[in-house]
């Protein structure tokens, strides 16, 4: 439905039940579709409230009395999928460490992993950012460090050393992606 700004929203109420005008008229008047007219006067009589209730109300008092079920309700307090999204760029953190802080900062009760997860995966795809890039096959590929560092042990001598992982990606990806461990970097 067409969302309108209070002063047309209280002419609709007004011109209805002061001056007795049609849906269409009313439509005529203030320039906008007279299904729209027809729409928030039918919230308007099965509305609890009557028109004189109604026009001293401000906007958002009057949009929770026409429309009552169009907020979200919560059971619990909702994360703060802004903060998550930007959490998860930083190295080793995961959406289950981030649920996880999510249930401890909420002792009264929280949402579950799944629900989590779910309502995380439809904010990021109104956030998510991208660059299309086109690469013509074997022209470019793409190497770098993970930044994650793992720990191996020398079957010989039984030293841990730390190995840098290193990963290449063709340009015109084919499913073609190669990690490898190497000592360091240089």
């Amino acid at each position: 439905m067409e969302k309108l700004g209070m002063s047309k929203l209280k002419e609709i109420l007004r011109l209805r039940h002061e001056c007795n005008l049609s849906a269409r008229q009313i439509s005529r008047a203030l320039n906008i579709s007279h299904t729209v007219v027809n729409n928030y006067l039918s919230k308007a009589t099965v509305c609890d409230k009557n028109y004189d209730e109604l026009k001293d109300l401000s906007y958002n008092e009057i949009i929770s009395n026409l429309f009552p079920f169009l907020e979200k309700k919560y059971k619990f307090n909702p994360p703060n999928f802004a903060y998550i999204h930007k959490e998860l760029r930083r190295k080793g953190v995961t959406l289950e460490l981030l649920h996880e802080e999510y249930a401890t900062s909420n002792p009264n009760g929280y949402y579950g992993y799944t629900w989590f997860c779910n309502e995380y995966k439809k904010y990021s795809k109104k956030v998510n950012i991208s660059m299309r890039q086109v690469n013509v096959a074997g022209e470019k590929l793409f190497i770098d460090f993970s930044g994650m560092t793992m720990n191996v042990v020398d079957k010989d001598t039984g030293e841990i050393n730390k190995v840098q992982i290193f990963v290449a990606v063709l340009g015109a990806n084919f499913g073609l992606r190669f990690a490898g461990v190497i000592w360091n970097q240089t």
